[in-house]
């Protein structure tokens, strides 16, 4: 004799339900599985001649090189850099990118050290537009060098990481910033503005208000240094209710007057 089985409407949407939540489970499982991107390049730091990417923005003074110690010569200097990466060893082969930021003599003995803040901004292949900040310390004379990645923008959006520097060859002192050269005052008669300011530093303090009106609620400060319609920016960290956060801000510019500028900010944050 067949038997039949019934299902009451409540015991059906129990199934229902708990088919959902595994379905809703197994995609957020594999969402959340972290995907590893890996990248090689060479990038070439130039201090040096015509096509200079490197410029020591801080002490204005040359170097003292008479000096015994040459790292305790250049300890302190500050260097900009939009540095280009290409595909290969051969400074003519594919461009992938470039590196932008600022690197310090952190060391005054014993070793050569310096500390970097770069971004890498990406303007080919799969990642095109996407950036990686790298900040940690580089010792230039090791072999091999690790230093870790902090955050992202576009693919690499809230990305954490590792790099691995090695040398692959040094042309004087095209491979760190030990140069004799000044900065200058920008030049307004350059028919390229981004190259007459380049290596320039700004440091803002800048208000942050609850509308685009100058007048309306100061909810914070913007302090540190400074385009696109909109810029995508990873945050790195935080204090108080803040702390260990990440995440990314979204940056839109409301007006521009001359150089004054007001700014929207859209912040995401991830909090632990």
């Amino acid at each position: 004799m067949a038997s039949i089985c019934r299902t009451s409407p409540s015991s059906t949407n129990f199934v229902l339900f708990l088919l959902l939540a595994i379905l809703v489970s197994i995609t957020t499982t594999e969402a959340l599985k972290p995907k590893v991107a890996r990248l090689q390049f060479y990038m070439h730091d130039i201090v040096n001649g015509p096509n200079q990417t490197a410029v020591r923005v801080a002490p204005t003074e040359p170097v003292n090189f008479t000096n015994p110690d040459p790292i305790a010569a250049t300890f302190g200097s500050i260097s900009v850099m939009d540095n280009p990466l290409t595909a290969t060893p051969d400074p003519k082969s594919a461009l992938i990118g470039r590196a932008q930021g600022i690197y310090a003599v952190s060391s005054q003995r014993d070793e050569l050290s310096l500390l970097m803040t770069l971004t890498y901004v990406l303007v080919s292949g799969p990642h095109n537009g996407s950036t990686f900040s790298v900040v940690g310390r580089n010792p230039v004379m090791s072999d091999v060098r690790e230093m870790p990645i902090v955050g992202g923008t576009g693919t690499f959006r809230l990305a954490r990481g590792y790099c691995l520097a090695q040398t692959h060859s040094m042309d004087g002192m095209d491979a760190f910033g030990w140069h004799h050269l000044s900065p200058s005052p920008v030049n307004a008669t350059n028919p390229d503005p981004v190259a007459a300011s380049f290596g320039s530093v700004d440091a803002i303090d800048n208000p942050l208000a609850a509308t685009p009106d100058l007048n309306s609620a100061i909810i914070g400060r913007a302090q540190g240094r400074r385009s696109n319609s909109v810029r995508e920016m990873p945050v790195l960290g935080g204090t108080g209710v803040f702390r260990l956060a990440r995440g990314y801000s979204l940056a839109q510019t409301s007006s521009l007057n001359g150089l004054d500028a007001v700014v929207g900010y859209n912040v995401t944050l991830i909090l632990y």
